[in-house]
């Protein structure tokens, strides 16, 4: 279960734990999703996040059969656009010797988010307001993730191997 907090006078939520879904941070055009709009989905899995949600007029969608129970979850949106407030983006690795390291993220890294393994996310959402023609309303819009990633055993084992560009290493093995 997620772990809620209301930060900012109310227009930003701290998800801890938060459950990704359909997860989309390069901005890969398919059928639910427009060239270029980068976003996730974000399952609602505490009743304090779902009112959150559903008080700020966002639109929460479900997921699952008629008659079966199902998920509730909403978009969120990743903008790395000129007029809005850039992401904190960062990833949370063990460095092989049991040490956790964290590096931060650009906009041409964050795509590995869409398939690598995330062990745990901990996200910040802002409300962001919008316009458009002559509608208006709000949504939500990443301003940070802190997201764990697994590491294989053998990244585990030979990661560090290479750091900073480094030729010259001692490799556990002959090369």
């Amino acid at each position: 279960m997620s772990t809620v907090s209301v930060i900012k006078n109310g227009q930003e939520i701290v998800v801890e734990d938060a459950k990704l879904i359909f997860r989309n941070f390069s901005g890969r055009g398919d059928t639910y999703n427009r060239e270029g709009s980068r976003s996730f989905c974000l399952i609602l899995d505490t009743p304090e996040l779902y009112s959150w949600a559903e008080d700020h007029g966002w639109p929460i969608k479900h997921r699952g059969a008629e008659g079966e129970e199902g998920y509730d979850y909403i978009k969120v949106e990743v903008s790395y656009k000129f007029d809005s407030i850039k992401p904190l983006v960062v990833f949370i690795k063990d460095d092989g010797n049991g040490h956790p390291t964290k590096t931060q993220i650009d906009e041409n890294g964050i795509n590995v988010l869409d398939w690598t393994e995330i062990i745990k996310a901990d996200i910040m959402i802002r409300n962001r307001k919008w316009k458009f023609n002559n509608n208006e309303g709000f949504k939500p819009q990443l301003s940070a993730i802190y997201a764990t990633l697994y590491i294989d055993p053998l990244e585990a084992k030979y990661g560090n191997y290479f750091k900073n560009g480094e030729d010259d290493v001692d490799m556990p093995f002959d090369v």
